[in-house]
């Protein structure tokens, strides 16, 4: 696994938060949540950007290679004649939003369930073909029940996925 790898995930992952479309919301007297407009003609809704973005790597599988990517009989081993090598074939991340503001999410979940990130294999830089899927999510803060004071905090798990060597 190259770290060249690593950072397009890590930045095709913040990059999609930060470009994502969040409405800023709140509550009313009677805590029925409603959304926040802004005062044009016609009103539209408020659209914020997240405080803060943090993608991490939770988990990775390692499967054995499926293609002899250097010297096949170095890659060998010497008893049983089957490949030793193992490359990573999936990656379990993390990617953490923040918001100073309470917001719905609902939007975002829609675009990135119904539009997986296709991160293009390249020869050249021997990097590989990523898939990014949206797996679950976990709403860590959702004021004002939880954090009145503090925004919405979401906790995004990704499943991705590497082609074969």
């Amino acid at each position: 696994m190259a770290l060249d790898e690593h950072l397009r995930v890590q930045n095709a992952l913040v990059n999609l938060a930060r470009s994502g479309t969040f409405y800023k919301c709140a509550y009313d007297q009677q805590q029925r949540l409603v959304m926040v407009m802004d005062g044009g003609m016609p009103p539209a809704p408020v659209e914020v950007e997240p405080a803060s973005v943090l993608a991490e790597q939770v988990t990775k599988t390692f499967a054995p290679a499926t293609r002899n990517r250097r010297i096949p009989r170095l890659d060998r081993v010497p008893s049983t004649g089957h490949s030793s090598r193992r490359d990573v074939s999936e990656w379990t991340w993390e990617l953490r939003v923040a918001f100073s503001d309470t917001v719905l999410t609902g939007t975002f979940e829609a675009y990135v369930a119904e539009h997986p990130i296709l991160l293009p294999a390249s020869n050249s830089e021997n990097l590989r073909q990523v898939t990014i899927e949206i797996g679950s999510v976990v709403y860590d803060s959702t004021p004002p029940t939880q954090s009145p004071r503090n925004g919405t905090k979401v906790t995004y798990t990704v499943s991705v996925t590497l082609s074969p060597i």
